[in-house]
């Protein structure tokens, strides 16, 4: 099969930062793969230049069998990638309903734009009762429902997901883990960041563990939480 992501030795971070070292990776299609390691691993770094927010200093990203390096972030998108960023970052002084079209901004079908809107309002309902208060008024599970939705309103072949638990309720989190398990039987591919290992390793079905912005372990779910060296060395678990 041939990947829909890959990244080959890819180095990048902040002015004369390292933060991602020689990293290669590979997603295919339909696939789940969770990025996890501890804080300061270089997991959200890894994301973001994947997206275009950062620019890699050398290696090459390959989307959808197309060379993608040093794209900007809009092209990006437009090509099929989906970020929901960590801390979620809605447009608080935008409606609920505002920022879901703005999800939508790089397509121009308008009558699919709203057919989507409707699914979005299917998938979390909360979205459709709270679609004309202000973005910046909702709890943190409303928000991140909305930041969910407004990368699935791009259509992405691709979607990211940086920290989709931190902060929240472990009720609302277990909402956002059957909503991933949702949009995957939809066919979306999934690469999510988490720093809660055995929460990540729960919802997909390869992992690649990071530290100090390079990946020290690749494989299933089960082989990494059977390693109980790995775990604690890496992952601070037991």
């Amino acid at each position: 099969m041939t990947p829909l992501l890959e990244l080959k030795n890819v180095v990048s971070g902040y002015g004369s930062i390292r933060a991602l070292k020689d990293v290669s990776a590979t997603v295919d299609p339909g696939e789940a793969v969770a990025i996890i390691g501890s804080n300061g691993a270089g997991k959200s770094t890894m994301l973001k230049t994947v997206c275009g927010l950062v620019r890699p200093f050398q290696g090459q990203i390959v989307f959808n069998g197309k060379d993608i390096t040093g794209w900007e972030a809009e092209r990006v998108a437009a090509a099929g990638i989906a970020l929901v960023p960590e801390g979620r970052r809605v447009f608080p002084r935008m409606t609920v309903l505002e920022n879901l079209l703005l999800g939508a901004y790089t397509r121009t079908d308008r009558a699919a734009i709203s057919e989507d809107l409707d699914k979005m309002y299917d998938l979390f309902p909360k979205l459709y009762e709270l679609k004309a208060r202000m973005a910046g008024s909702l709890s943190g599970g409303e928000q991140q429902m909305l930041a969910f939705a407004r990368a699935l309103m791009s259509k992405p072949r691709l979607l990211l997901l940086d920290e989709p638990s931190m902060g929240l309720a472990p009720i609302i989190v277990s909402q956002i883990y059957n909503t991933i398990a949702t949009i995957r039987k939809a066919g979306v591919t999934i690469v999510l960041v988490e720093q809660n290992a055995k929460l990540a390793l729960s919802a997909v079905d390869r992992a690649y563990v990071m530290e100090t912005g390079r990946i020290v372990l690749e494989g299933r779910p089960e082989e990494i939480l059977q390693d109980q060296k790995v775990m604690r060395a890496y992952l601070g678990v037991s």
